[in-house]
């Protein structure tokens, strides 16, 4: 109805998604490679979080929103993802050419307003293997942690700290190696 307020868990969950907007969108854009499809993830994850709330298998707490989110994001991601490749190979298979894909862009986009050493680090982010990245965006950026981690990505919780502890390591070593970051040095 138009006009009518939304009840408490959902006004939780439009508070929650204006606060956390970017690094969902930047989660979904490593999940869904380019930005058309990872709007459209993101807009699955918020429609996800709605039914469950209505539905009452989520709490309108915010702290439950964020794990939640990031799952549906993975699960999706990955639907698609087989759903393409069966597609293409069934293509492939009758001689149709190969299903064009959009552009792909960076999936983690530095404000104007970002110092020099954001940009950097956003720089040596997006080289890291992609589990290695997700972990470091849900430990760092969400403050999630390992054993909701685990939880999200269905992997132990000690592989979980390995990909995280490797991937800083690798963040180190890039930071150390960029010539620019040596500059900066005193």
């Amino acid at each position: 109805m138009p006009g009518r307020p939304p009840d408490a868990p959902m006004q939780a969950c439009i508070d929650w998604l204006q606060n956390r907007r970017d690094h969902l969108t930047a989660f979904a854009r490593l999940q869904a490679g380019n930005d058309l499809d990872a709007e459209e993830l993101l807009a699955e994850t918020v429609k996800n979080i709605a039914r469950a709330l209505a539905d009452r298998r989520l709490p309108g707490d915010p702290e439950a929103m964020t794990p939640y989110a990031f799952t549906c994001m993975r699960h999706t991601a990955a639907n698609w993802r087989k759903r393409t490749f069966r597609r293409n190979r069934s293509e492939q298979a009758y001689g149709d050419e190969e299903a064009r894909t959009e552009e792909s862009r960076p999936w983690l986009q530095v404000t104007a307003d970002a110092d020099d050493l954001q940009r950097r680090l956003a720089s040596h982010l997006e080289k890291l293997p992609k589990m290695q990245a997700e972990i470091v965006m849900m430990k760092i950026w969400n403050n999630l942690s390992t054993t909701e981690i685990a939880r999200i990505t269905g992997t132990p919780k000690t592989t979980v700290d390995s990909r995280y502890h490797h991937a800083l390591d690798k963040l180190r070593r890039m930071i150390a190696d960029d010539p620019d970051t040596q500059e900066h040095r005193p």
